[in-house]
């Protein structure tokens, strides 16, 4: 019983992964968030933001020669140093702005390494980014939220295992009384 109630459990744990993306290396994690509403819009200026947590408490953006490469299939089209974030995204966060000029899905790679005198690690970290949104009036979609036919039928394929199991998990305790 214990089993089955674990594993129906698990499947309403099981959630898609937010906009938001968290990359790190070790004690640096990184968070990419984008604006328009995590989607930029194609032809239209986005924001993204890096946001920086170092839990070994050595790691400062302000002392980071950082910069951000947007690609697309293996060819770099942009490069740019990061600048101060806007307000709302803490002490330690930058951003560049950048206009995606068709759909598809991009690489984004931060590189950071010290300036003279600090002491972390450089690093380098890359995201994939799916544009699709091609106007504002579109609205937002992450696209690990769509659900396929294949994703679908995982989930009900897996709803109908923990439905039989728990069915099996009180015969069996009946059975025991």
């Amino acid at each position: 019983m214990k089993v089955a109630f674990a594993l129906l459990l698990s499947l309403f744990l099981i959630t898609p992964v937010q906009a938001h993306e968290i990359k790190s290396i070790g004690s640096l994690a990184v968070l990419l968030h984008m604006e328009p509403d995590d989607s930029p819009i194609v032809g239209q200026s986005a924001q993204l933001i890096f946001a920086f947590t170092d839990v070994s408490g050595v790691f400062n953006v302000k002392n980071c020669d950082c910069n951000v490469i947007v690609s697309q299939k293996d060819k770099q089209i942009f490069k740019q140093n990061l600048q101060d974030a806007a307000e709302g995204y803490g002490s330690n966060a930058a951003q560049i702005i950048y206009t995606f000029p068709k759909k598809g899905i991009y690489q984004v790679t931060i590189n950071g390494k010290p300036k003279p005198e600090n002491n972390f690690n450089s690093f380098s970290l890359t995201y994939n980014v799916r544009i699709e949104r091609e106007n504002a009036d579109q609205s937002p979609v992450d696209p690990l939220y769509k659900q396929s036919d294949r994703t679908t039928l995982i989930y009900g394929i897996a709803a109908i295992v923990g439905v039989a199991m728990i069915i099996l998990g009180i015969k069996l305790s009946k059975n025991k009384k």
